[in-house]
């Protein structure tokens, strides 16, 4: 699996402090992600940085978790169509996409079950889908 090309973005929102451009299109888990998406990684809290990073092992299945979050929907791979989700659905791909990328240690599938309650729990405050 090769990680997709990605384009920085300037700091210009300090509530934002790191941002990134899909500069291709982007398909993992069934999923694809369009060229020119902004993203901004897992959204972790600062004080848990150190268990989990939002640019670690929760950084590629976020791409899809933002994009489902921001727009109630995914696109399928590869013809592009649009599929309807729920939060429950968009939260449960961020787990699952981790778990068959980096499920293999422990360490790594507890981090990630942890980090799919936390969004189970808090996520509901960023939910802007249908």
């Amino acid at each position: 699996m090769r990680a997709p090309y990605l384009q920085p973005l300037e700091l210009n929102n300090p509530s934002k402090p790191r941002q990134w451009r899909l500069l291709e299109d982007y398909a993992l888990g069934g999923f694809v992600a369009p060229q020119g998406f902004i993203f901004d990684g897992a959204s972790v809290p600062k004080v848990v940085w150190n268990v989990v990073s939002p640019t670690g092992i929760l950084f590629l299945p976020a791409i899809f978790h933002d994009f489902a979050y921001r727009h109630g929907l995914l696109l399928s791979d590869p013809d592009r169509a649009e599929v309807e989700v729920s939060r429950r659905f968009a939260d449960e791909l961020l787990r699952d996409l981790a778990l068959e990328l980096h499920g293999d240690a422990w360490r790594a599938r507890m981090r990630i079950r942890t980090a799919y309650r936390s969004v189970r729990m808090f996520g509901g405050l960023s939910w802007q889908g249908v």
